[in-house]
């Protein structure tokens, strides 16, 4: 088996940027490189858009539920909703603007 963490880390960080995660308190736990991007998504049998954040998931801690996100270039922060790890070392992090 092929160990991928340190291409999945340096792709992140080539094609994506930082971002400032943030515990439910809003205390800085680490800054973590990924890509963000608004997706579709399905809810309830009817298509939207949902802003998304995909990274590395060894650089997160087990549970980010309700975490913060701090993106770089973005100018608000975001609430983690739902982490979706994907079983290969990647989390696509639903998230939801903080108002």
């Amino acid at each position: 088996m092929i160990d991928t963490t340190r291409m999945d880390a340096k792709i992140f960080s080539a094609l994506g940027g930082p971002a400032q995660l943030k515990d439910s308190f809003g205390s800085f736990v680490k800054t973590i490189n990924g890509i963000f991007d608004y997706e579709y998504i399905e809810v309830g049998g009817s298509e939207s858009r949902a802003p998304m954040f995909t990274c590395a998931t060894i650089d997160l801690p087990t549970d980010v539920h309700n975490y913060q996100l701090d993106i770089e270039g973005q100018g608000s922060d975001y609430k983690v909703v739902t982490p979706q790890p994907d079983g290969t070392g990647v989390t696509q992090l639903l998230l939801e603007k903080i108002p």
